[in-house]
């Protein structure tokens, strides 16, 4: 597993999901502030403690830097779903 080093500001958002009542949240936060450090303990707090999928929507020119940063810092695999039927189909797994 790879370690996590994190700052406090980046745990932030996986609180306010946490504590919103809704299980779902848009993190839209200026360029360079850590969304996707951010985004990443999220998705590590729901897919590997709460055992909940997770699901990312990005501009398709940001899927690979998604899915690279996944694997780096989080030690997570992604599928990537470009249409209904492949959504479909990881929902039934």
């Amino acid at each position: 597993m790879v370690e996590r080093r994190f700052a406090s500001y980046q745990l932030i958002h996986l609180m306010k999901l946490r504590t919103n009542g809704m299980n779902s949240l848009l993190i839209t936060d200026g360029v360079g502030v850590g969304k996707t450090i951010s985004a990443g303990y999220i998705l590590f707090h729901q897919a590997y403690i709460e055992r909940r999928p997770c699901v990312i929507v990005c501009p398709p020119i940001l899927v690979e830097k998604w899915r690279v940063e996944l694997e780096h810092r989080f030690d997570m695999t992604s599928h990537l779903a470009t249409n209904q039927e492949s959504f479909e189909l990881m929902c039934d797994e």
